[in-house]
């Protein structure tokens, strides 16, 4: 593939590879700080936050591109198997060549709809953002989503992500996308290879 991958010592290390989707190179500085015990920590949060909610809202960004598309329709599709209502958001919408992947029909449009997104936030227990770093990422549902006092994880590859308006933040910029971030959680979160306490 066309990535350079060089590692340092110590566990750092930096990525440099083109954008999927715009002409231009993405490079990516991974710092290794956090412990496996923190992050063993923040699956467990995320497990017990799931078990607690019945509704749960994933949201993704605004020009939905393939890992905005692949994260949401990845955690709905295991979220639905944990035998939960879920409901997708986009703010506005996603490219129809992305309209064969299964389960992209269910997902709500916000700015065609500003009352069910309003409806459906309101009544969930659980909001799930995915592949931004704002909340103003979510564009016309940035202000209802920004003014829920419902509690809220944000799964991200990108630098600089607002921490403090979350009750979770799972922020890898050395990842490659928020698809693999999520599909990570998820397996250690539900993966059959998980040890049960």
């Amino acid at each position: 593939s066309n990535v350079l991958a060089y590692a340092l010592p110590g566990g750092n290390g930096a990525i440099i590879r083109p954008s999927g989707t715009e002409p231009k190179i993405k490079i990516y500085v991974c710092g290794v700080g956090k412990s496996r015990k923190e992050a063993n920590d923040k699956i467990e949060q995320f497990r017990c936050l799931i078990e607690k909610s019945d509704r749960i809202v994933v949201v993704g960004h605004t020009n939905p591109d393939g890992d905005a598309m692949g994260s949401v329709l990845g955690m709905y599709h295991a979220l639905k198997k944990q035998g939960k209502e879920v409901s997708m958001l986009m703010p506005d919408a996603f490219p129809e060549y992305y309209g064969f992947l299964p389960s992209s029909g269910e997902i709500i449009i916000a700015e065609n709809d500003l009352q069910k997104t309003s409806d459906i936030l309101d009544s969930a227990d659980l909001l799930i953002l995915q592949d931004l770093n704002q909340i103003s990422r979510t564009g016309c549902a940035a202000e209802m989503i920004g003014h829920s006092s419902k509690p809220s994880v944000l799964i991200d590859h990108h630098l600089h992500p607002d921490t403090e308006s979350f009750n979770l933040v799972f922020s890898e910029p050395g990842i490659s996308s928020a698809s693999e971030l999520v599909f990570w959680i998820l397996a250690q979160s539900y993966g059959k290879t998980r040890k049960r306490r």
